[in-house]
């Protein structure tokens, strides 16, 4: 009661703070609570370590008042993930505030920004729902684990937040706190408490951090739908889609899917409110949420918001996720989006931190289809029925559409991309297959239309993915892109039965699909490295992000609400699912090892939406593959001791953290890692040293191959070398560590160099 008590006066003395002042985070150099990891699991010492603190903290601030003549409050106490307060001080008043002896550092607070169905089966989740990828153990789906979303709040009466779920999951029984216990302002306890915040058994604790800083008087409640969004991809419940599909809301849309799901349907939920009504989320709301997390005993932190440039900050929000690393908690952040304001990609990768996942943004499986078949001549090749394409934007098709196809090239070799005009008759009444490229796409259909054509084809030249041709206005005709796979396997047949012509039919009413090649695609504006600060690859992996189909807030609209949202938060949240399963799979691993195995079990082939093959600098270690990773019996462990020292500013080398991935800025021909893996299986498993580099690097490891005992651990030198070329480029490669016996996921690391072998590179002295 005390606290509650001395807290409520904080509140009430705020008001009469002046105006002109800021809000700073004032951190002290005494470590905090979970900076002593044994401490910290210890209940009556961390509880009496932590009234020391508070103790200490409150003699602070009536040391200030006392100075100051002044009322002096503290907004947040934090306690657990860093050792400090927030205060409203004026200019005039920081200087004696740094000069304390107590004090580590006074820093103004930020202003960060939220980074924002079929995600489960691209990334594999269904075969650890049911069990498939991990037989015979049983299927997982996140139970016993809690996830923190701090983010904009959370719509508390949706449906993907229930606990009586269609398939009747007993969350009542599994509540970590007690049947119909909850954490914040759900608690009845809580002075906050309101019978209009309702939890329950799955949703098991709402906090809001933000109000007493902003205009806003909504508790926990939602109000931008960002929060709601990341907490049902995460771990919404799985719900059978109604007659007539969902319901988009806003617009009234149809998604015609069979379900939705979050990706750990059984893990329940905390949300942590720390974002105003206008997108704002203030670094100290943020940093009172971490500290709120560790002791309500998340197992996850989802934080999809902008930042982290500085992570070795002491009063960063990436320092208080480092001390919840060191309690067990593993934090999933977002890479970042550009937008219309700043569309520029590179070099602007968000959560530098190694001790955070950091999301990329890849295209969703989940797309409809105008499916186009060959019909005729007879046989038709299987792989020539429903091939996926993607109808033009400001086109339309009113029923199916059935003629012969015929190839630009088989008129005018060198007229493949349709971007010269055709005689009149040369697509007369046939569908035109063109190429991509070299002009614009209602350049192209309307030159076909002129020629007679009544539909195009446009084939994605480099890609097997269609993208959605857009501004096609003028034609009146239907135009469709495919891919190139698809395209080539056409031209093929359509050869091969010359002079017969070939047949197809494009349908008018677009199919659900999924299509795992989708997945494998960069979102166009997921930001991206390199990250040149110091010698760590950001972002760590890719995440299917783009139109991702959850639950929303309250804005206005009929329950249930629906919609899609698009960016690396939608990325970061499917992450944080993942690793609710990945801690079903293995509850003892540590964050860098659950990390670490998802790192090195990410698929590989992943590219941009031209084609164009994509580096670590832009997707990291590769696509999410839980299944994958669930099988992994690698891992590299880390600790909080080396994160700390790795600090740049203090001649630390972030290099040399064990992680999943190597880099190097500052490569002058040759560098070298060394880089730790372990054993975590029950089984003995035997390690071949796979290399792939280009022609221009050389890359040795040793050893070559190894093999483990349960439990046992073995290092690895790796050793780059620039052996000819452009020495000042950014060089790629990959070490794959091949299990012999098949027993276990292979394990695959990145390697990221800027050589520079120039003796005089900035001139003679």
């Amino acid at each position: 009661m005390r606290i509650l008590l001395l807290l409520a006066f904080f509140s009430s003395a705020y008001s009469q703070v002046s105006e002109t002042s800021s809000l700073y985070i004032v951190s002290f150099k005494k470590e905090p609570l979970a900076a002593k990891q044994a401490l910290f699991k210890n209940k009556s010492q961390a509880d009496s370590y932590r009234l020391q603190l508070e103790n200490e903290q409150t003699q602070f601030v009536e040391l200030l008042s006392q100075h100051f003549n002044r009322e002096v409050s503290a907004k947040h106490h934090y306690l657990s993930a860093l050792n400090g307060l927030s205060l409203q001080l004026n200019d005039s008043e920081l200087d004696f505030v740094r000069q304390q002896p107590a004090v580590l550092m006074v820093s103004e607070q930020e202003l960060l920004r939220p980074q924002t169905d079929a995600s489960a089966s691209m990334i594999n989740a269904e075969s650890l729902w049911d069990g498939s990828a991990i037989s015979p153990l049983l299927g997982v789906k996140g139970e016993g684990i809690i996830i923190g979303i701090i983010d904009t709040g959370i719509n508390m009466g949706h449906e993907s937040f229930s606990d009586s779920p269609e398939d009747a999951y007993d969350f009542a029984s599994a509540n970590p706190f007690g049947i119909n216990n909850y954490k914040g302002w759900c608690n009845p306890a809580h002075p906050n408490y309101d019978v209009s915040y309702v939890c329950n058994n799955k949703l098991i604790g709402a906090w809001d951090f933000v109000d007493a800083i902003s205009a806003e008087d909504d508790g926990p409640l939602d109000n931008n739908f960002h929060g709601t969004s990341m907490s049902g991809i995460a771990s919404g419940n799985y719900i059978t889609a109604p007659n007539g599909g969902f319901v988009y809301s806003f617009n009234g849309g149809i998604l015609d899917a069979p379900a939705i799901s979050g990706l750990a349907p059984h893990a329940h939920l905390i949300s942590y409110d720390v974002c105003d009504s206008s997108s704002v989320c203030p670094s100290s709301a943020i940093l009172a949420a971490i500290d709120q997390a560790l002791l309500d005993g998340v197992d996850i932190i989802n934080l999809a918001l902008d930042g982290g440039l500085d992570p070795w900050n002491p009063n960063s929000v990436a320092m208080a996720l480092l001390n919840a690393n060191n309690v067990g908690i593993i934090a999933s952040t977002a890479a970042g989006n550009a937008n219309s304001q700043n569309p520029e990609t590179q070099g602007r990768v968000s959560n530098l931190a190694p001790w955070v996942v950091t999301a990329a943004n890849s295209l969703h499986g989940r797309t409809e289809s105008n499916d186009v078949s060959v019909t005729s001549p007879l046989p038709v090749p299987v792989f020539l029925i429903d091939m996926f394409s993607l109808i033009a934007d400001g086109t339309s098709m009113l029923a199916n559409l059935q003629g012969q196809i015929i190839y630009s090239k088989d008129i005018n070799n060198s007229n493949a991309d349709g971007c010269m005009a055709w005689n009149a008759l040369d697509f007369n009444n046939a569908i035109a297959l063109l190429e991509s490229g070299n002009c614009s796409d209602e350049s192209k259909v309307q030159m076909a239309q002129d020629a007679g054509a009544v539909g195009v084809i446009v084939i994605n030249i480099g890609s097997e993915v269609p993208l959605a041709m857009v501004n096609v206005v003028s034609p009146t005709i239907p135009a469709l892109m495919i891919g190139q796979t698809d395209a080539t396997n056409l031209i093929n047949n359509m050869a091969s039965n010359s002079p017969t012509p070939t047949l197809v039919e494009i349908i008018a009413q677009a199919r659900y699909r999924v299509v795992n090649a989708l997945g494998f695609v960069l979102y166009h504006s997921s930001l991206e490295g390199p990250n040149n600060a110091f010698d760590i690859s950001k972002p760590d992996l890719a995440a299917p992000g783009t139109n991702i189909f959850a639950a929303i807030a309250e804005l206005g609209q009929p329950a249930p609400q629906y919609f899609t949202g698009t960016g690396t938060s939608q990325s970061s949240a499917v992450i944080s699912g993942a690793l609710a399963l990945l801690k079903n799979r293995f509850p003892g691993w540590s964050p860098s090892e659950l990390k670490s195995a998802l790192m090195l079990t990410a698929r590989s082939g992943m590219k941009d939406a031209d084609g164009n093959s994509m580096t670590s600098d832009q997707v990291g270690s590769g696509l999410l593959d839980i299944s994958l990773a669930a099988n992994s019996a690698l891992a590299m462990p880390e600790n909080t001791l080396n994160y700390v020292a790795a600090n740049p500013a203090s001649g630390g080398m972030p290099k040399n953290l064990n992680t999943a991935s190597m880099r190097d800025n500052f490569c002058l021909s040759s560098c070298s890692w060394t880089r730790v893996v372990s054993n975590k299986s029950d089984a003995a498993t035997s390690w071949n040293v796979m290399v792939s580099a280009d022609v221009n690097s050389q890359v040795v490891v040793t050893p070559v191959s190894f093999s483990l005992q349960p439990g046992e651990s073995q290092s690895l030198t790796i050793t780059f070398n620039g052996v000819s070329g452009d020495m000042t480029a950014h060089r790629f490669a990959q070490i794959e560590l091949v299990e012999s016996n098949s027993q276990a996921s292979n394990a695959r690391m990145n390697i990221t160099v800027v050589s520079n072998d120039s003796i005089f590179s900035n001139g003679f002295e």
